[in-house]
């Protein structure tokens, strides 16, 4: 298919496409209403959970207090 302005698909199950070639998109934006997953057989998170764990980690900070006191830093402050 060439040149074709809008393509919808309507479907009432799953979309399989094996490409042993793999699949490349050419869009400024690729957007989606659900998550994301990739290496889904070996990885269970999707990209909304890693990025949740990630927002959510904590480090020890180091040679901020004497004794066996310590600081843990903020969550991460940047917007997703």
């Amino acid at each position: 298919m060439n040149n074709a302005k809008d393509v919808t698909w309507n479907l009432s199950g799953k979309l399989t496409i094996v490409a042993p070639g793999g699949i490349e998109l050419r869009a400024p934006m690729v957007k989606s209403l659900g998550d994301m997953q990739d290496n889904f057989e070996t990885n269970d998170r999707t990209m909304k959970g890693m990025r949740d764990v990630y927002n959510d980690h904590h480090h020890p900070v180091k040679n901020v207090q004497s004794g066996s006191a310590t600081v843990t830093s903020e969550k991460p402050g940047e917007p997703q």
